[in-house]
């Protein structure tokens, strides 16, 4: 069978037809899926323009807070559409699952996959931005990218950098953290902020200034080149198994470029390799930390670039 990049629809289905698996299939209670679903018929959307983070306003960020504080603060649990349950999705399609039939990384299904979990995720956001504030407009709602070539850092928009004021991933206001009283914002200010991250608002940036040791100050300069825009005009050179992902899902050999590198190493580096204490570092619960989608996003930007000739 002959896959192209719309067929990302298609596999994205992945994401509503494994809301049916039993609960039974896997032992981890973390990875424990609702029994049942509702398979999702497509239907004309609203055109939906992603922007790098940078790019974003301030109004864009706060509707960013309030559609992920929706999903995670009034959605409920026992909803497929909870925040939680839909990082259990892809905490489902990783090898701690225990099911080596469902992974979705180490092969060429690693691209298509991801596209289709954002661009659900993307939609339910939309939805609950629509549901739960519905003075705002809404239609135009996208989920930003993180783009991680031209901006080694936190992601922060170009108007809180000239204000002098941290990323918005720590808190959309730092100065509003009273846990006594009422912030005022009428949105949730922690939306986007995970405590399971390595930078901070002191060392935002992806720096050797910051790394103690001389192994991980070789890990950061390697992670800089090889999410940089050097490395990824390179990486799309080369035939898409190298590029992309063999179809064998294999940790050793089925990984593509893009996936062994920029990907794996910005995970590392946001949720910290070492240690217990981190979303991003770790496949079972990355998706936890907004900054995933951000992070894949850009990914799917790349693959913009890419021609995928696979057969499976």
């Amino acid at each position: 069978m002959k896959s192209n990049r719309r067929s990302f629809l298609t596999t994205g289905l992945l994401a509503g037809a494994a809301l049916n698996l039993k609960a039974e299939s896997v032992n981890d209670p973390f990875c424990t899926l609702p029994k049942s679903g509702k398979r999702f018929e497509f239907a004309k959307d609203p055109h939906r323009t992603r922007k790098s983070f940078y790019d974003l306003t301030d109004d864009e960020v706060k509707n960013l807070c309030r559609a992920i504080g929706a999903m995670r603060n009034n959605v409920p649990l026992n909803n497929a559409a909870n925040w939680q349950n839909y990082a259990l999705l892809h905490a489902f399609h990783c090898t701690d699952a225990g099911i080596e039939t469902s992974q979705v990384h180490w092969s060429w299904y690693f691209l298509p996959w991801h596209r289709g979990y954002i661009y659900f995720m993307e939609r339910i956001a939309a939805n609950c931005l629509k549901q739960y504030y519905p003075d705002v407009d809404s239609s135009s709602f996208a989920y930003p990218y993180w783009d991680w070539s031209n901006h080694q850092e936190m992601p922060n928009t170009k108007e809180r950098i000239a204000k002098g004021i941290p990323s918005p991933l720590f808190g959309y206001d730092l100065n509003l953290q009273d846990m006594t009283e009422a912030d005022g914002l009428g949105f949730d200010n922690l939306a986007l902020f995970d405590g399971y991250r390595k930078p901070t608002p002191d060392d935002p940036k992806m720096s050797v200034r910051t790394e103690v040791g001389e192994d991980a100050k070789k890990h950061i300069a390697e992670t800089k080149f090889y999410m940089s825009a050097e490395y990824i005009n390179a990486a799309l050179k080369t035939p898409f198994e190298v590029f992309g992902g063999k179809r064998r899902t294999s940790r050793e050999t089925g990984q593509g470029l893009i996936e062994q590198n920029p990907h794996n190493n910005g995970h590392d580096w946001v949720g910290e390799r070492y240690g217990s204490n981190r979303d991003m570092g770790t496949l079972r619960y990355a998706a936890l930390d907004p900054i995933f989608y951000m992070h894949h996003g850009n990914i799917i930007v790349f693959g913009r670039y890419m021609r995928i000739e696979c057969q499976v």
